[in-house]
């Protein structure tokens, strides 16, 4: 199946979005950030969602490209800086994030809100740098 880069170009923009959200949290003082914090609590949401934007948008290349099927979602990102899709210094962060997102998701763990905030951040830009490299890939 061919890469799709039109639904790629959407889930960008979509993943842009909540990039936005995410830096607007970081702008918020450290102290905001605690486990009964309504900011904190939105910007786990919005950093669950860019994550799983990710996962998405790895998917769709992987499985348009015919990677093979991941075992688990960090193995997504394992493929794509193979193949050249991103760097391999982004890679290890993706899979970070990737388990973050898991962590967000199936409440595996307590959640610290520090990790949160260092996410808001700093963090978030590695996202932004999988949209500019995913970006440049399908220019090619």
């Amino acid at each position: 199946m061919p890469l799709d880069k039109d639904q790629i170009s959407q889930k960008l923009a979509q993943l842009e979005e909540y990039i936005s959200k995410i830096r607007k949290y970081g702008q918020s003082p450290e102290s905001e950030f605690t486990a009964d914090s309504m900011v904190e609590a939105a910007a786990e949401r919005a950093i669950y969602k860019a994550a799983q934007q990710v996962i998405d948008i790895a998917q769709s290349i992987s499985s348009s490209l015919r990677f093979g099927p991941p075992r688990f979602y960090r193995d997504l990102f394992i493929q794509l800086g193979e193949r050249g899709v991103i760097s391999k210094e982004l890679q290890p962060k993706l899979e970070a994030m990737a388990g973050l997102r898991n962590k967000l998701a199936h409440e595996y763990a307590v959640i610290n809100p520090k990790e949160i905030y260092q996410v808001a951040k700093q963090d978030y830009q590695d996202l932004v740098e999988f949209a500019k490299q995913v970006a440049s890939y399908l220019q090619k």
